[in-house]
Parts: structure tokens; sequence; C-alpha cells
């Protein structure tokens, strides 16, 4: 391997070049040759997710006094989770690694359809990676990559998880626990910048828990028990006088919990309601608070109720149909915020950021964890 601050290619032996030298000083236009192997550097550009785009090496063109030339080994593009794109990739021989830097395994399911890294197998037909995670978070599926957001992550290790103060997501550590982890911006960088450089990148792309453990708080999240408890009263309330409720989702990074609360000075009528003022620091207005000045609760996600019709049923999350319908606002908020929106309607709903729709299972889905989660990859770190 070939090796800066991260790899940069590969070696091999399997071209011969002549070399020129001069045999005297007076006659530059004389020479002859030594034999030295060349073409055996192979040169990797890569994008800001690790994937392999280009790959060339070092040979001579046919004109000895020219010197060399780059000569393009292979090319490749990739969807959002692997793929090798038609049209857009070629190769003139075999390359060791390519999608996310990893290398690849093309003798199980033939060239860019597996690959392999530190503690996994990954498909990216499917998006999967083919072994469970060895370390189980309870809001994902141990099968899953790249927190679902392959344009912006690299898969976490399986290891603890880090965020911002601002709910960003930075990274992952060496620990072999399940936690997500709170840190400041600049604890993290001095922690990243005093990882040393070694030869093994995979070593490189996250600080070790020694550094970042003792300056983080573990992330508590609010208890399926306690979410009920809040649910309930704000359909209550919605119950008693025919007027929707105001909720949010709240990273407390005083205390490292997330939670929903009602928002109980929201403004709300019949067929909308609107959430109470929020705060934000003027070289950061994509963070709202809810605390005023102090800046330490961020919301994170809305929800909120529909009362009855008519016909006694509730309304539920809105559809490409119904968008505009004052009624139905829910997918609107949600991709005006980049946040998700839950329903409360008896049961539970989510307009997503990119504007789908989905009905959860109440008892089971902890919606601090999957707000934090959504929220983390709509408002990437810088």
């Amino acid at each position: 391997m070939i090796y800066g601050s991260s790899r940069l290619g590969m070696k091999s032996s399997n071209l011969s070049l002549l070399t020129p030298q001069p045999t005297t000083a007076a006659a530059d236009s004389a020479w002859s040759y030594d034999s030295t192997l060349v073409g055996t550097k192979y040169y990797e550009l890569s994008n800001h997710l690790g994937n392999v785009l280009t790959v060339f090496r070092d040979v001579v063109n046919s004109d000895a006094q020219s010197g060399y030339t780059v000569d393009v080994s292979s090319v490749a593009d990739y969807s959002p989770f692997g793929v090798q794109l038609d049209g857009r990739t070629q190769s003139a021989e075999s390359y060791r690694y390519g999608f996310n830097g990893m290398e690849a395994d093309d003798e199980v399911s033939g060239e860019g359809n597996s690959y392999t890294a530190q503690f996994w197998e990954y498909s990216p037909r499917i998006a999967r990676r083919w072994n469970q995670d060895p370390i189980v978070k309870p809001y994902k599926s141990p099968y899953s990559c790249f927190s679902d957001n392959p344009i912006t992550f690299v898969d976490p290790r399986g290891d603890d998880e880090y965020f911002n103060h601002k709910g960003q997501y930075l990274g992952s550590d060496d620990a072999k626990t399940t936690t997500a982890r709170l840190i400041k911006q600049s604890d993290w960088d001095a922690a990243v910048n005093a990882i040393p450089k070694d030869d093994n990148p995979f070593n490189n792309d996250s600080p070790k828990a020694a550094l970042t453990a003792p300056k983080s708080k573990v992330i508590n999240f609010q208890s399926l028990e306690a979410q009920e408890k809040v649910m309930q009263a704000m359909e209550a309330k919605t119950a008693t006088d025919g007027k929707e409720t105001k909720g949010r989702i709240v990273l407390d990074i005083v205390s490292a919990t997330v939670y929903l609360e009602e928002d109980l000075k929201a403004t709300r009528s019949e067929n909308h309601v609107t959430g109470s003022d929020f705060t934000y620091k003027l070289d950061d207005p994509s963070t709202h608070y809810v605390d005023g000045s102090n800046f330490t609760k961020v919301i994170l996600a809305g929800a909120h109720t529909h009362p009855q019709t008519p016909d006694k049923n509730y309304y539920g999350p809105s559809t490409p149909e119904n968008a505009h319908d004052p009624r139905y606002v829910d997918t609107n908020s949600s991709q005006k915020s980049k946040t998700d929106e839950y329903v409360l309607d008896k049961g539970l709903y989510k307009a997503t950021p990119e504007g789908t729709t989905e009905e959860l299972d109440r008892g089971t889905t902890n919606i601090s964890k999957s707000s934090l989660k959504t929220y983390s990859s709509t408002h990437p770190a810088p």
C-alpha cells in the first residue's frame, strides 16, 4: 500500500520500462537504457465519502524523452448505496478498493457487488450488510448501513456515536458499547486532532473513546411510558376543546436528554396550530432553540394532534393529493423545517423531510431516538 495521512494507492510489479541515461556529457542526444520497473504504482482519487472514483498509474509514453504521462486504469461512479452505474464505470484492470474505500470481494457475486471492511461484509445491491452489526442499537436494524444516509455518512463501525450541541452527528469511537453521546464541537475536534496518524486508515476515521468519553455525556432518551403520557395528554386536550395541540421533541444539552413535550404557548385552532416563538443565533439560523437566549434546548422535531371530524374520524398525515389542504400541512411543515413531524391521532403517523408519510407502531416507536437520527442527517455538521 501507499499511504500519506490516509491510503493513496497501492503498488504492484507487472511492467518494465527502459530508463534513459546519457552516455557522455557532450552527446545529449546519445542514449543508452537501463531496465527499471514502472507501472507498479496505482494512485486513487476519492471523494469525501472515500469512494474511489479514478485510479491512474505511472507509465511512460512511446517517446522516452517526454517522460511520464498519466494512464487511467479505471473510473467509477456509484449510486448512493454503492452500486456501480452503467455507462459511468469502466476498468482496464481490476483495482482492489472501491465504494467507501472498502475492499472489493468480486469473487463473491461479481464485480462491484460485494465489499468487505473491518467489521462487516456489505452488498450495495440491497444496501445492507451481510452480517449483523456486532453492537446493537435499538433504533436501528442490525443490518442497516450509513445511518440510512449514504450521501452524508460513511457507515459507523458499531461503536458509540457522538453528537454536538446542535444535534449534529460527528462520528463514532472504538468503544464496544451502544450509547449515543453529547460532546462540545471543540472537544471533539481536539480529540480528532490528537489521534496519531498510523498506517491503518480505519483507525483514523474516529477518535478513541479514551479521548472523548471523559468530556462527553451519555444521551438519555425519554421512555416509551413517559412518551405515551405526553401523547395522551395532548390528545385529551384536543378532545376537550376541539383544537389542535402542538408538541416538540427537544434535545436538552445541559441534561443530555431528548424528550417529547407539549408546547403550552402554541396558538391553537380547529384546523391549525402554530408553535410558540423560537430563537436562533445570528451565525446559525438553522438551529432553533425553545429557551430564549439560553440556547440550551434544540428543537429536533414537531408533533401535533387533529380534532375529530363530524364523522368522528381523525385526520392522518398528508398525501400528495391533500398536501395543500390547510388541515393536512404535515409534509409541508416537515419539508420546510427539514425535521420529522408526528401526528397523534390515537395512533402515530410521521411526515418526513423527504415529503413521505408512514404509519408507525406507537407502542414500540421511540420518537426521541428517531427524531435525533433524522435531524442529524438533515442538519449535518460542517
